[in-house]
């Protein structure tokens, strides 16, 4: 009725009404009755779907955070939503989608989320490497090679680089060492480096150590201390004691604490770092907090951490 009602309201069928209302009672017909009961019935179904939207697709589709516990809630019934939003073309509903996957067991969800490491934007693609970074350890050694394998961003094969640095042993090492040459960007070569070190491999170790004594750019000391952060072995203090006489300062990543300065020199990050190497240093004052250290403070690190075997 009211679709009818609308189409006679136009001016082009003024006259017509005007007729018909000055003596003859307006009678429709009972296909445009039932037409119209149509499209009353449609109108409310949509608005019925609406209503009845999954929850799942709203968060997502809303930016909602809940998305990823409303995932998490459904298992692999979620991928069947959450697979088509990974090709939607606000990239935002993307990333939104990505992050609820990794509600999801990775093992259900892996071929969903591997597939946004193929995504056009950065953003999204980090994302997924985010999620598979929480769950890797249910990920194959050789599945983990394979998806570094198939990247082409240097930033997302870092990262995986140093993923597989935790599970690798020595004897799997040449998976990482195609990616420890002149071939490959230095950025990458230097976190395969880092790996391999970490594995255990002694080349890779005494051209890690030689690396940092030859670092010139004072702000390249921010990526070469997180990396000794990862590797996270007390071999390294060797080197890092003769770095306790550079009194450079570089622009810091942050991250230690909040409140940390923005720059930092060089002697009191070595300070902070060989103090995590070796907990077990007795010092007289605490060298887990920055400070600008004095000169008797690092003389007496310098001392105390050469006189441990390691």
């Amino acid at each position: 009725m009211t679709l009818i009602c609308a189409r006679l309201s136009h001016s082009h069928y003024a006259g017509l009404m005007l007729a018909l209302l000055a003596g003859v009672a307006i009678l429709l017909p009972v296909s445009a009755q039932q037409s119209c009961d149509k499209t009353q019935t449609s109108q409310v179904q949509i608005k019925a779907g609406e209503q009845n939207m999954s929850r799942l697709t709203q968060a997502v589709l809303e930016h909602d955070t809940d998305a990823r516990n409303i995932a998490s809630t459904m298992g692999q019934a979620a991928l069947n939503e959450l697979a088509p939003l990974l090709a939607h073309q606000d990239v935002s509903i993307r990333l939104r989608a990505v992050m609820a996957l990794g509600g999801v067991d990775i093992l259900i969800s892996k071929t969903a989320l591997f597939s946004a490491l193929d995504d056009a934007d950065p953003n999204v693609m980090h994302a997924a490497l985010a999620e598979i970074e929480q769950q890797q350890a249910k990920l194959s050694v050789p599945l983990l090679v394979g998806l570094l394998d198939r990247l082409q961003d240097d930033n997302a094969k870092n990262r995986l680089i140093l993923m597989l640095g935790q599970r690798l042993d020595i004897t799997q090492s040449a998976a990482l060492e195609k990616y420890c040459n002149v071939d490959q960007a230095v950025s990458v070569a230097l976190h395969s480096m880092a790996a391999l070190a970490k594995i255990g491999v002694e080349q890779r170790r005494k051209q890690f150590s030689a690396y940092l004594l030859t670092i010139k750019d004072a702000d390249t000391f921010a990526e070469a201390f997180q990396l000794v952060e990862y590797i996270n072995q007390p071999w390294l203090v060797a080197t890092l004691r003769q770095l306790l006489a550079n009194k450079q300062q570089y622009k810091s990543l942050g991250g230690h604490f909040p409140g940390f300065p923005t720059t930092i020199r060089v002697c009191d990050a070595v300070v902070m770092l060989i103090g995590a190497l070796l907990p077990q240093l007795t010092l007289s004052f605490d060298a887990s907090v920055y400070a600008n250290f004095s000169d008797e403070q690092i003389a007496e690190l310098n001392y105390a951490s050469a006189k441990v075997k390691y």
